[in-house]
């Protein structure tokens, strides 16, 4: 079977018209809604350490913006720790127990509501160090 220049021709320029229609065009971002403000730099980060059973003050959040905590990393030394994250108004968020290290990336995060601070007890155990960070967001 002998191929003819029309049926090369008509290859050519479907193949041309295909590469077309296929190529991408140029890309668009459109912000979601409200999620993070603060503008090009809303995150935050704190530290510490706990002794005995003492409160520690980890982050007030803005009267005006919620805070999120995405991520917390708690370090115990000596033995297990036992501890308590709660709101100043003393609203339970969470218990966590650590053996020695516990490190946490959360999904959808722990809100903390404008105004409010989170707070962080040592309940028993050993030394404990601790890092958290977040971000800031729209109430």
């Amino acid at each position: 079977m002998q191929t003819s220049r029309f049926q090369l021709g008509l290859i050519a320029t479907l193949a041309m018209g295909m590469g077309v229609s296929l190529s991408s065009a140029e890309a668009e971002g459109y912000p979601s809604v409200g999620a993070v403000s603060l503008g090009a730099n809303p995150l935050w980060a704190r530290g510490g350490q706990l002794d005995d059973g003492s409160v520690h003050l980890v982050i007030t959040a803005p009267a005006d913006q919620d805070i999120v905590v995405t991520d917390f990393s708690l370090h115990a030394t000596g033995s297990s720790v036992s501890v308590r994250m709660f709101l100043d108004d003393g609203t339970d968020l969470a218990y966590v127990f650590a053996n020695s290290t516990y490190d946490s990336a959360l999904v959808s995060g722990i809100p903390v509501p404008a105004g409010r601070t989170l707070q962080l007890q040592r309940q028993y155990g050993g030394q404990l160090y601790h890092n958290f960070s977040g971000y800031y967001a729209n109430p």
